[in-house]
Protein backbone atom coordinates (compact mmCIF):
# COMPACT_ATOMS: atom_id res chain seq x y z
CA UNK A 1 0.00 0.00 0.00
CA UNK A 2 1.58 3.47 -1.07
CA UNK A 3 2.01 6.51 1.77
CA UNK A 4 -1.19 8.18 -0.16
CA UNK A 5 -3.55 5.27 0.37
CA UNK A 6 -2.37 5.01 4.00
CA UNK A 7 -3.71 8.99 4.19
CA UNK A 8 -7.51 8.81 4.04
CA UNK A 9 -10.53 11.84 5.11
CA UNK A 10 -12.71 10.54 7.52
CA UNK A 11 -16.30 11.82 6.46
CA UNK A 12 -17.85 14.75 8.67
CA UNK A 13 -14.76 15.51 10.71
CA UNK A 14 -11.91 17.65 9.33
CA UNK A 15 -9.15 15.15 9.87
CA UNK A 16 -7.06 12.51 8.55
CA UNK A 17 -6.46 9.26 9.71
CA UNK A 18 -3.04 7.69 8.81
CA UNK A 19 -1.98 3.80 8.90
CA UNK A 20 1.78 3.81 10.17
CA UNK A 21 1.79 0.26 9.56
CA UNK A 22 0.65 0.29 5.58
CA UNK A 23 3.81 3.32 4.91
CA UNK A 24 6.26 1.02 4.68
CA UNK A 25 3.81 -1.80 2.58
CA UNK A 26 5.57 -1.10 -0.71
CA UNK A 27 3.55 -0.95 -3.99
CA UNK A 28 3.43 -3.93 -6.89
CA UNK A 29 4.59 -3.06 -10.43
CA UNK A 30 4.50 -5.13 -13.22
CA UNK A 31 8.15 -5.60 -15.05
CA UNK A 32 8.66 -2.99 -18.11
CA UNK A 33 11.55 -4.14 -20.21
CA UNK A 34 13.37 -0.73 -21.54
CA UNK A 35 15.52 0.38 -24.16
CA UNK A 36 17.70 3.80 -25.35
CA UNK A 37 16.29 6.34 -27.36
CA UNK A 38 18.75 6.89 -29.49
CA UNK A 39 17.39 10.32 -30.81
CA UNK A 40 16.55 11.64 -27.11
CA UNK A 41 19.54 8.98 -25.26
CA UNK A 42 17.08 8.69 -22.90
CA UNK A 43 15.56 5.14 -21.50
CA UNK A 44 12.51 4.29 -22.75
CA UNK A 45 9.79 1.79 -20.69
CA UNK A 46 8.24 -0.49 -22.64
CA UNK A 47 4.42 -1.87 -22.05
CA UNK A 48 4.39 -4.23 -18.79
CA UNK A 49 5.54 -7.55 -20.25
CA UNK A 50 1.94 -9.30 -18.98
CA UNK A 51 -0.65 -7.75 -16.35
CA UNK A 52 -1.73 -10.61 -15.09
CA UNK A 53 0.34 -13.79 -13.48
CA UNK A 54 3.49 -11.67 -15.18
CA UNK A 55 6.80 -10.88 -13.67
CA UNK A 56 6.65 -8.61 -10.96
CA UNK A 57 8.48 -6.56 -8.30
CA UNK A 58 6.86 -4.98 -4.99
CA UNK A 59 9.23 -1.55 -4.08
CA UNK A 60 8.99 0.55 -0.93
CA UNK A 61 10.73 4.20 -1.00
CA UNK A 62 14.22 4.01 0.36
CA UNK A 63 14.13 7.26 2.09
CA UNK A 64 13.14 6.12 5.83
CA UNK A 65 15.68 3.45 5.17
CA UNK A 66 18.13 5.88 4.22
CA UNK A 67 16.99 8.54 7.38
CA UNK A 68 17.78 6.00 9.58
CA UNK A 69 21.46 4.97 8.20
CA UNK A 70 22.42 8.37 8.52
CA UNK A 71 21.00 8.77 12.10
CA UNK A 72 23.69 5.97 13.24
CA UNK A 73 26.29 6.86 11.39
CA UNK A 74 29.33 8.34 13.84
CA UNK A 75 30.46 11.87 13.03
CA UNK A 76 34.20 12.90 12.89
CA UNK A 77 35.13 16.74 14.27
CA UNK A 78 38.32 18.25 12.83
CA UNK A 79 38.84 22.07 13.43
CA UNK A 80 40.82 23.55 10.62
CA UNK A 81 42.80 26.78 9.96
CA UNK A 82 40.20 29.38 7.97
CA UNK A 83 43.19 31.53 6.14
CA UNK A 84 40.96 34.31 5.87
CA UNK A 85 40.07 35.08 9.50
CA UNK A 86 43.26 33.15 11.28
CA UNK A 87 40.80 31.16 13.16
CA UNK A 88 40.25 27.29 13.98
CA UNK A 89 36.94 26.55 12.50
CA UNK A 90 34.74 23.25 13.59
CA UNK A 91 34.34 21.26 10.73
CA UNK A 92 31.78 18.27 11.37
CA UNK A 93 31.27 15.33 9.05
CA UNK A 94 30.52 11.66 8.74
CA UNK A 95 32.85 9.34 9.30
CA UNK A 96 34.25 8.17 5.85
CA UNK A 97 33.49 4.77 5.39
CA UNK A 98 35.30 1.64 3.79
CA UNK A 99 34.56 0.27 0.80
CA UNK A 100 33.54 -3.01 2.66
CA UNK A 101 30.77 -0.59 4.75
CA UNK A 102 29.75 1.15 1.38
CA UNK A 103 29.03 -2.41 -0.33
CA UNK A 104 27.06 -3.33 2.79
CA UNK A 105 25.14 0.11 2.83
CA UNK A 106 24.19 -0.52 -1.04
CA UNK A 107 23.23 -4.33 -0.32
CA UNK A 108 21.14 -3.33 2.32
CA UNK A 109 19.19 -0.45 0.98
CA UNK A 110 18.70 -2.71 -2.20
CA UNK A 111 17.28 -5.63 0.12
CA UNK A 112 15.06 -2.99 1.90
CA UNK A 113 13.71 -1.37 -1.53
CA UNK A 114 12.77 -4.58 -3.13
CA UNK A 115 10.58 -6.42 -0.57
CA UNK A 116 9.32 -8.98 -3.11
CA UNK A 117 9.77 -10.18 -6.88
CA UNK A 118 7.79 -12.83 -8.90
CA UNK A 119 8.11 -15.20 -11.87
CA UNK A 120 11.74 -14.51 -12.67
CA UNK A 121 13.56 -17.41 -13.95
CA UNK A 122 17.12 -18.35 -14.51
CA UNK A 123 17.94 -21.26 -16.63
CA UNK A 124 14.03 -22.09 -16.18
CA UNK A 125 13.75 -22.33 -12.49
CA UNK A 126 11.72 -19.52 -10.64
CA UNK A 127 14.27 -17.58 -8.49
CA UNK A 128 13.43 -17.74 -5.03
CA UNK A 129 13.25 -13.66 -3.34
CA UNK A 130 15.94 -13.77 -1.14
CA UNK A 131 18.93 -11.38 0.15
CA UNK A 132 21.49 -13.05 -1.97
CA UNK A 133 19.00 -13.07 -5.23
CA UNK A 134 17.46 -9.10 -4.83
CA UNK A 135 21.48 -8.27 -4.74
CA UNK A 136 22.53 -10.40 -8.42
CA UNK A 137 19.04 -9.10 -10.14
CA UNK A 138 20.46 -5.30 -8.64
CA UNK A 139 23.33 -6.42 -11.08
CA UNK A 140 21.09 -6.89 -14.18
CA UNK A 141 20.91 -3.64 -16.04
CA UNK A 142 17.77 -4.06 -17.21
CA UNK A 143 15.89 -4.75 -13.15
CA UNK A 144 18.71 -1.88 -11.88
CA UNK A 145 17.22 0.89 -14.21
CA UNK A 146 13.55 -0.96 -13.97
CA UNK A 147 13.48 -0.26 -9.82
CA UNK A 148 15.32 2.53 -9.81
CA UNK A 149 11.86 3.75 -12.25
CA UNK A 150 9.66 2.18 -9.76
CA UNK A 151 11.08 4.59 -7.35
CA UNK A 152 10.95 7.73 -9.59
CA UNK A 153 7.30 6.73 -9.17
CA UNK A 154 6.97 6.25 -6.04
CA UNK A 155 8.31 9.37 -4.94
CA UNK A 156 6.15 11.37 -7.38
CA UNK A 157 9.08 12.80 -9.71
CA UNK A 158 8.28 10.15 -12.62
CA UNK A 159 4.59 11.66 -12.59
CA UNK A 160 5.94 15.30 -12.96
CA UNK A 161 8.43 14.44 -15.87
CA UNK A 162 5.27 12.51 -18.08
CA UNK A 163 2.97 15.41 -17.54
CA UNK A 164 5.80 17.60 -18.70
CA UNK A 165 6.64 15.33 -21.70
CA UNK A 166 2.69 15.90 -22.27
CA UNK A 167 2.86 19.49 -22.18
CA UNK A 168 5.04 19.41 -24.94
Amino acid sequence: MSKDKAIKAVEGIEAVEIDFESVEDGVWFPFQNSHLNKETDEWVFDEPIAKENGPRVKVRLIFPFVKRRFAERKKEVEYKLNTKTRKMDRDVHYKELTPEEEQKATDDTWDYAIIDFENFKNKGEIIKCTRENKLRMMEVPVFDRFIGHCLKILEGSEAEEIKAAEKN
